[in-house]
């Protein structure tokens, strides 16, 4: 009998359209290979979400059904299921393919609890990215522990430093000091451990959603009102949405025309401009074009 937490991947059939006797059978076998992997994986899911303690989540991703990839799920952390879309900086990566393990960074669950995240990376025999497997810790309890523990044993070493009447104080006022800093060093250097805390990370329950908050992203990275955009800010954004995957998406061309205030034929002239700056730069060697935020604002658009 199969887990709820578990969704049926889609048949390798009806993945891809085999084009020749040659390709199709290469094909095949770098499918039954991904299959493979995935038939263990699962299994792992909902054994590993109830040995790890505390309030835990253990997503599994298949990279090759992007954006509605989760295959499997175990625990509650951001209330996801299976069928759900990846997160935007999952739908980053794969849209740049630099597909690497990430452990212990910071990210916030929907509901703004603390989390500890970690993704793997699984690739296939071939070693091509297939799967992902994330584990979301909530950590809020555990920071709330640590700050009053730091909280109690600051007040004891005060309390022991002003009291003490010792001529030497090495409970005093430097064996106070010391231990203070003592207390902020552990805490920058076990930040810096766990990761930083560099922005969000959007766990969303469908395809929309996601693309509101990459929308909402690639806008607010512009500093500048929808309203008083000039072309270079349009163009800024619209190479912020491909940087960050949304052009992967459903319906992307015409979401994103939408929320700029331009056509689709627009957007695809951005998209075009785009490729042709990226393509010039790469043959003279030079560094990507910086942000439009630089853009002096006006109230009219130039034209498209």
């Amino acid at each position: 009998m199969k887990s709820d937490s578990i969704c049926d991947r889609p048949k390798s059939e009806e993945r891809s359209g085999a084009v020749g006797a040659a390709a199709a059978d290469g094909e095949a076998d770098g499918d039954a290979d991904r299959e493979a992997v995935f038939a263990v994986l699962s299994q792992l899911v909902g054994p590993l979400g109830r040995s790890l303690p505390g309030p835990v989540e253990i997503v599994l991703h298949d990279l090759a059904a992007l954006p509605n990839s989760i295959v499997a799920i175990e625990g509650d952390v951001t209330g996801r299921r299976p069928g759900d879309p990846a997160t935007d900086r999952l739908l980053e990566t794969a849209a740049s393919g630099s597909f690497e393990t990430r452990t212990g960074y910071r990210t916030t669950s929907p509901s703004g609890r603390s989390l500890l995240s970690t993704t793997i990376v699984i690739r296939d025999a071939a070693g091509r990215p297939a799967a992902a497997l994330c584990i979301n810790r909530d950590v809020t309890d555990w920071q709330i522990i640590g700050s009053a523990a730091r909280s109690i044993l600051g007040e004891n070493e005060a309390g022991l430093g002003s009291g003490g009447s010792g001529g030497s104080g090495g409970v005093g006022g430097v064996g106070g000091v010391g231990q203070n800093e003592r207390n902020t060093q552990d805490e920058r250097s076990g930040a810096a451990a766990l990761g930083s805390a560099d922005g969000g990370e959007a766990f969303v329950h469908d395809v929309d959603e996601l693309a509101a908050a990459v929308l909402r992203q690639a806008v607010a990275e512009q500093d500048v009102p929808v309203s008083l955009m000039r072309k270079a800010h349009k163009v800024e954004a619209v190479r912020s949405l491909k940087r960050r995957g949304f052009f992967m998406l459903r319906d992307a061309v015409e979401m994103a025309a939408q929320a700029l205030g331009v056509t689709r034929f627009t957007i695809y002239n951005y998209l075009n401009e785009i490729g042709e700056s990226a393509d010039r730069q790469r043959e003279d060697g030079k560094p990507p074009a910086s942000s439009a935020s630089s853009i002096p604002a006006t109230a009219a658009e130039d034209p498209s």
